[in-house]
């Protein structure tokens, strides 16, 4: 965390619009000199806010900002990636569009030189900028994917009461394919302004025995809520076919 956490702090204090606010979640981290960073942070900027918890991982750690959000918008931004200028066009796409649920961006796929990989997220098979419901998105061949690709309305997700899936490795992929259906605005973009680094040794991609097999049963775990998301969207048949296959 400490090694990446100033170059995340960087690039959104490098934002040129005012109105955000940074809740870091603090996850329990027992890494030399991370409080002190995070302390510097907030004295360095009082949009900047901080959130002490035990380790509880990822998903507990994004339900707490969650709950702690104040904005219209949040946007899940992981401590070792960057976010570029392009941000801007998000504020740009809210106002036009008006009273999104969701706005999904794509992720720019990067390694630890600044080599680019390959863009993620970037939904091949559904029209961009166009206004459509979730369900429809799912139907159109919707991929889930990064809960950091998709920028979602604060009370959307609170007054439908969509919150991470705690102890599981795929969450995300858990958490999208589930809250997208609900959505009834939903814009798919061109935005590219999320830097995804694939860091050496990231869990994502460790070949650790137990960890495979973690994987493998989580898989199991987002194969059961699937099948529950389908039983909610029974009235619609292609919708709920669609999430279980």
């Amino acid at each position: 965390c400490k090694d990446y956490i100033m170059q995340t702090a960087y690039s959104i204090l490098n934002q040129t619009f005012p109105y955000w606010e940074w809740n870091i979640v603090n996850d329990g981290s027992t890494e030399e000199g991370t409080k002190e960073i995070f302390e510097k942070l907030t004295e360095l900027d009082s949009r900047i806010h901080v959130i002490n918890q035990e380790n509880q991982g990822l998903s507990a750690a994004r339900n707490t900002g969650l709950k702690h959000c104040k904005g219209r918008y949040i946007w899940f931004i992981d401590s070792d990636d960057t976010i570029t200028k392009e941000a801007t066009q998000i504020l740009e796409s809210l106002s036009f569009y008006g009273d999104l649920d969701i706005l999904a961006i794509q992720l720019q796929k990067t390694d630890d030189n600044l080599q680019k990989i390959s863009l993620e997220a970037n939904q091949i098979s559904l029209q961009k900028n166009k206004i459509m419901s979730g369900g429809n998105a799912v139907i159109n061949g919707y991929f889930p994917c990064s809960a950091c690709a998709l920028i979602m309305r604060t009370d959307f997700l609170k007054d439908n009461a969509h919150i991470f899936k705690v102890g599981i490795t795929h969450e995300d992929v858990e958490f999208t394919y589930r809250v997208m259906p609900t959505a009834q605005r939903v814009v798919f973009s061109e935005i590219t302004p999320y830097l995804y680094y694939i860091r050496t040794g990231s869990m994502s991609h460790s070949t650790i025995p137990q960890k495979i097999i973690k994987y493998l049963v989580d898989d199991i775990e987002v194969y059961k809520s699937f099948n529950q998301t389908a039983k909610r969207h029974k009235e619609n048949v292609e919708l709920a076919s669609i999430v279980t296959n």
